[in-house]
């Protein structure tokens, strides 16, 4: 098995994903009582946000085998914007990039499966949803999907797989209870191998 190291990883985290903070949303499309995790009320390219959750990276436990393939990805999301590619240890990968107005994926693909996979720039309608109870709930070692139970789906993300683990970054910025008034709030939680191992988070009194 060729070795995919952690340059894969800087294939996603590079990006800056963070920094591509979601535009905010026009507070006066709803109000909070109809909002839940994700809200009745769609944001703009809602339905591309929660497609991206159906996509499947291959891990070093299948050989980067059994990931989305290009023909998945394009039945998701249409023809890609953009098309590159980038060595990665012993290998070369071939990405992909899907623009949607401001929201932009960005999949790599190692012989036609999915390895790494990001979404920028976008956010939820919500507001109020993250109390600070909840973000006192945030634990060292919760999984992705107790994170997602806990605080609802991540306006945005990224994922890649390497050699050596997955890694996986999640970032929440609507629906924060508590926002301060200098900084824009968010929470961002880093994930190894599905376990937290490292928060940030910032703007919340």
């Amino acid at each position: 098995m060729k070795k995919l190291g952690q340059f894969t990883l800087l294939c996603v985290f590079g990006l800056g994903l963070v920094a591509c903070a979601p535009q905010k949303q026009d507070k006066s499309q709803t109000n909070s009582s109809s909002l839940t995790a994700v809200s009745d009320v769609p944001a703009k390219h809602q339905d591309i946000r929660l497609t991206f959750n159906n996509i499947t990276l291959g891990t070093k436990d299948s050989e980067f085998a059994g990931g989305t393939n290009l023909e998945q990805l394009k039945a998701m999301f249409g023809e890609p914007a953009q098309t590159f590619q980038t060595p990665a240890g012993d290998v070369t990968l071939d990405g992909y990039t899907w623009q949607f107005d401001e929201v932009t994926i960005t999949v790599n693909l190692l012989r036609d499966s999915a390895i790494t996979r990001s979404i920028s720039n976008f956010s939820f309608i919500r507001y109020n949803t993250i109390t600070k109870d909840k973000i006192d709930k945030i634990a060292d070692n919760m999984t992705f999907q107790q994170a997602i139970d806990l605080l609802g789906q991540p306006d945005i993300y990224s994922e890649s797989a390497s050699s050596e683990h997955t890694k996986l970054q999640a970032v929440w910025v609507s629906g924060i209870e508590g926002a301060d008034s200098k900084n824009t709030p968010q929470i961002t939680l880093n994930f190894v191998n599905n376990q937290l191992t490292n928060k940030a988070i910032v703007g919340v009194n």
